[in-house]
Order: structure tokens, then sequence, then C-alpha cells
């Protein structure tokens, strides 16, 4: 009985390794269908990613609400803006230039740091005559 048992022991130590050897031939089977399909998917991906249409960044005034001025530099300020000229200076300000056209004038009646003499250059001016000094502003002389 000795000798059957034996081959059975060595029996069961073949199938032993049998399984061993099949189940690790079954692993290496999912793990190279596992990273088959891995790589398949980077490159589903890629080319897809290939595939999507190229929508181009918009900065500047093409990006704004209203788009772009003919010159296609400044933005338009409305749907209707005609995109005139900006005036810069003195004569973009409210009362416009002196006529040294580099002054801005301070009022309607400025008169650009002409100096006045007499009762002209006065805090209330002339009276009707155009010589004497109104001491108010509301002097009648």
């Amino acid at each position: 009985m000795r000798a059957g048992q034996l081959n059975n022991n060595m029996g069961m130590r073949s199938n032993t390794s049998n399984m061993t050897t099949i189940s690790y031939l079954f692993y290496a089977f999912l793990f190279i269908l596992l990273l088959s399909l891995v790589i398949a998917l980077v490159m589903f991906y890629r080319l897809h990613a290939k595939n999507k249409p190229y929508y181009p960044v918009i900065g500047g005034c093409g990006a704004t609400r209203y788009g772009c001025c003919p010159d296609g530099v400044t933005a338009k300020m409305s749907a209707d803006d005609k995109c005139s000229p900006l005036v810069g200076g003195c004569g973009g300000t409210r009362y416009g230039c002196c006529p040294d056209g580099i002054t801005a004038k301070k009022s309607e009646s400025d008169r650009c740091g002409e100096l006045v003499g007499g009762c002209g250059g006065t805090q209330f001016g002339c009276c009707s005559d155009g010589k004497t000094t109104k001491r108010t502003a509301d002097e009648i002389c």
C-alpha cells in the first residue's frame, strides 16, 4: 500500500502543479486582456480628441458684447455705435480749447489766461460804462 499511497501523493502533487500553472496562465491572460483594453481606450480617446472642432479663443474687442469698430481695435459701446474717433487733449473737454490749441477752457466765458486790466479783471467786472468797477454782482451802475 505504500506504493499506492506514494502514487496518489505524486498524482496530487502533479494535479496541484497543473492547477498552479493553469491559474498563472489564466491571470496572465486576464492581465494581457486588460492591458489591451486600456491601450485601445487610450487610442480611441486620442483619435476622438483630434476630431473635435477647433474654436479659436477671441480676445480684445472681438470678445465684447457689440464687437469691434472698423479699426479692429476699439470696442463698440452699443449695437448702433458709429465708432467716431475719440478726441483727445483739450478738444475732448467740456468747453473745448483756448486759442493756443493746448490749454483747456475752464468755462464758456474763460478767457484762457488772457490778462485783463482795469475793471474787467476784478471780481464783479465793470459797470455799463466799461470803466467803473462793480462792488457787488447785483450792483446796477
